[in-house]
Parts: C-alpha cells; structure tokens; sequence
C-alpha cells in the first residue's frame, strides 16, 4: 500500500509503550522526525534510552504526557502528518485523541485485531473530528502472519473542542464499538 507520505514527514506514535511501531518507523525513514508519545514516565524514560542508544535524538523525541495534554500543547496540535497508534485504545478514544495532532490530509493508522472490521470505525462520530476512513481494514502479510490496520485521513481540520479533558475520552467515548466478532 501506498502510504502518500513526502520524505521528511512528521510522525507521532501514539502510546508509544516499547517503540513500536514508531522505532521501526524512524528506521526505515531516515529523513522523518517524530515524536514517541507515552504518558507514562518509566516506559519514556525507557524510550529516551533506545533513541540515545540509536543516536536518532536529533530527529525523534520522547514525550511523557498524556495524548489529551499533547493535543492541546501548539507544538503538536496539528502538526503530524502521520499518527500511529497499535494498542493505545478503543477505536473512539484513539481518534479523539488522534485527529487533533493530525494536519489536514494526515493519517491515523491504527493496528487492529484480526477480527475488527471497519464496523469499528463509526463514520458520523469520525466526521465530527474531522477524520475520514481511507478504507475497510487492511491485512499486511509479515514475517509473523498477517497485521491487521486501520487507515484515516484528516479532511477537515479537528474542531478546537476535541480532545476533551484528560480520562473523559475513555471514561465517556463519544460511540460504542460493538465488541461482538463477526460471523
């Protein structure tokens, strides 16, 4: 798939845990910058150690704060053209607080389990932060079986009232995902 991305683009992983998959991604792009987002302080300061070990500190950062926080700060709101997020949440709570930190024609890619379908995804609710599905889920075959994702696209900018308050994304997601696995 092609991912329509300029080199030199700017990512942010979000819930960056271990590093991936934004490690992997400062790797095969060289010439990108990102920002590996955690708001966990051990596990940045664990991140930190990898980007020092890779000598990549010039062109990718550890942030410990929270995504909501992160998506109000002007340094990032707006400002990623690419937004990755592999088990930082449920589908509305990552876009929440995903589609803030996107610029307009952004993507979201959001790893998905191998049964999700694009049902998660609910377009009304997306619309309103201005995202927009680029697709159903997509299987990738990987040397470990097949990796399932989701692809979005900022359209419109997000509105200036999303994220909402730092634990209300997830206390109060703005839908429901059926958790019932098809078929």
């Amino acid at each position: 798939m092609s991912h329509g991305l300029a080199p030199g683009f700017r990512f942010l992983d979000l819930g960056a845990g271990g590093g991936l998959p934004g490690l992997v991604i400062a790797g095969r792009a060289p010439s990108s910058t990102g920002v590996l987002l955690d708001g966990r302080t051990e596990r940045a300061r664990l991140l930190e150690g990898h980007v020092e070990q890779l000598g990549w500190g010039s062109r990718l950062a550890v942030a410990a704060v929270r995504a909501e926080l992160a998506a109000r700060d002007r340094r990032h709101r707006g400002a990623f053209d690419l937004v990755v997020a592999r088990g930082f949440g449920p589908p509305p709570v990552t876009a929440e607080c995903a589609a803030p930190l996107l610029r307009l024609g952004g993507l979201l890619v959001v790893s998905e389990p191998p049964e999700a379908t694009g049902a998660r995804w609910a377009a009304e609710p997306l619309s309103a932060l201005g995202l927009e599905a680029v697709g159903p889920v997509a299987a990738v075959e990987t040397a470990a079986g097949q990796a399932h994702y989701q692809v979005l696209r900022q359209v419109r900018p997000c509105p200036d009232r999303w994220p909402r308050r730092v634990g209300i994304p997830a206390k109060r997601p703005l839908y429901q995902v059926d958790a019932t696995p098809p078929g």
